[in-house]
């Protein structure tokens, strides 16, 4: 959840804007037709719940809003879960938005209308440090089989940032119509692009005048939920706008942002620092094997305070507790605690003082997109793990991961494409992180519950031993890419 908050393109852009938005005349409620109450199914979907008959979204840059038009038939029981209605913002950084106009009604079968009245809740949905995801909910009344639920509402941001645009066209019940309209920003120091997947043969948006692209799609499927199959948002069709302060020619992007990464990285690590010079002096002296050194640094970073998986804290106790970003290692080990990307970082520093070749590599997680180098979006390289050369090998490790044991990363780390920064940030290199095969994961977490978190070393080598004297009558299962539900860590 760290990241898809929204996708921000860091620009900044002083427009004005008008005082309000107002609802397009395509998102205008209207009476059901006979032909509508008579409805029992859709084409090409016999047996669904429900069916969106009419959806109008339409994103306008110029003024930060988005408004929003949902027209429902609910053909069974099931689908009556339609009428509860949650719609989801950010309100604090950087979008400060917010849900408002919302207006909605039921049409039963015989036609007559119901207007909601009700209250409309506010709920917390995620809530992470300083950051969090908000929901206006509401029920709508006297939704029955047969009828139709009307809704609409108007999403706000801040017009400070330029954000791109994402339009999931694919829902989870299926859509007869659907009509998306997007006013782009066309003046600024940016350029823009958009790409799109899954969309019917021959539909693509389309640029209308001089100021709008235009979608309109027929009958689109329900999204299916399938056991083991990659994650929705891969499968889902959909369309992306984007604004880009860079090249938007694939390898001239990438090219320009590895170097970006590397400054950020090493910037943060520094050339040195007093107190990770002082740890790692401290734990050699206590270890002479080198790989028990490493073992050793690798569980005193774990030990560190982590903030990325912890529960949401109020506005006082972020404050009281400092619960801030930290600016380098320096700060991170005077506080005894950090995001999980500046452990990770820490950890590089302490085993580059003790003498380690160690690196930090920006990964690109699988748990939600697959990376694709074709498309210029750099929120696609969105965590990362470290690398330390040993014994003529490279040890990948997942220190910002807490409970992941040495030597294993967390499931959406692997087998993805990584950036390596080499020491100063000059050199970078592109390749992808080691394949682990899920029985390894499950010894491992298994030697933990039976050894305790606090043999967690001792854990992961007994764990090791079982994976040597195993490996030649599994040898079959390394090469298999392990399933979507062995989820034994995230970030």
């Amino acid at each position: 959840m760290n990241r898809r908050l929204a996708a921000l393109c860091a620009v900044s852009l002083f427009v004005s804007t008008t005082a309000f938005a107002r609802f397009h005349k395509t998102q205008e409620f209207r009476p059901a037709t006979p032909e509508e109450l008579k409805m029992t199914s859709v084409e090409g979907a016999p047996g669904a719940a429900a069916a969106i008959l009419d959806w109008v979204r339409i994103d306008n840059d110029l003024e930060a809003t988005t408004a929003e038009y949902f027209r429902i038939k609910i053909f069974s029981e099931e689908g009556k879960k339609q009428g509860d209605v949650e719609l989801t913002f950010a309100p604090g950084y950087p979008l400060w938005g917010a849900v408002n106009d919302i207006q909605a009604r039921t049409i039963k079968p015989d036609g007559t209308i119901v207007p909601f009245t009700g209250k409309i809740y506010d709920k917390t949905v995620l809530k992470v440090g300083r950051n969090a995801v908000k929901a206006k909910t509401f029920s709508l009344p006297d939704v029955q089989p047969g009828g139709i639920i009307e809704y609409r509402y108007i999403r706000r941001w801040t017009n400070q940032f330029v954000f791109n645009t994402h339009w999931s066209v694919q829902q989870d019940i299926p859509v007869v119509h659907s009509a998306f309209t997007l006013y782009p920003h066309t003046e600024g120091d940016f350029s823009s692009m958009f790409t799109f997947v899954g969309l019917p043969d021959g539909k693509m948006p389309a640029k209308v005048g001089r100021d709008r692209y235009e979608l309109t799609l027929e009958n689109m499927p329900a999204l299916r939920d399938e056991r083991y199959a990659p994650p929705d948002d891969t499968l889902r069709a959909r369309v992306n706008f984007f604004y880009l302060d860079n090249d938007t020619r694939p390898e001239k992007f990438w090219e320009k942002q590895t170097t970006v990464f590397a400054r950020d990285i090493e910037s943060f690590i520094g050339k040195s620092s007093k107190s990770a010079d002082a740890l790692a002096k401290k734990l050699a002296a206590e270890n002479s094997d080198r790989k028990v050194l490493l073992e050793k640094i690798y569980a005193h970073v774990q030990s560190l305070r982590n903030f990325s998986f912890e529960e949401s804290k109020s506005e006082q106790e972020i404050k009281r507790q400092d619960l801030t970003e930290s600016k380098n290692v320096e700060e991170v080990l005077r506080k005894g605690s950090g995001f999980g990307h500046e452990l990770n970082r820490t950890f590089v520093a302490i085993a580059r003082a003790a003498g380690f070749t160690a690196d930090v590599v920006r990964v690109a997680t699988r748990d939600e997109y697959f990376f694709s180098d074709k498309l210029p979006d750099a929120q696609q390289m969105d965590s990362e793990v470290a690398v330390v050369d040993l014994d003529g090998k490279a040890i990948y490790l997942d220190p910002g991961t807490p409970l992941a044991p040495y030597g294993v990363l967390s499931w959406e780390k692997t087998k993805v494409p990584g950036i390596r920064v080499a020491k100063g940030g000059k050199t970078t290199t592109w390749g992808d992180t080691p394949e682990q095969v899920t029985f390894l994961a499950n010894a491992i977490a298994d030697s933990v519950l039976k050894h305790g978190t606090d043999r967690r070393e001792e854990a992961s080598r007994r764990a090791m031993s079982w994976l040597n004297s195993k490996r030649t009558t599994n040898r079959t299962l390394c090469g298999r890419r392990a399933p979507a539900s062995s989820r034994h860590w995230r970030c």
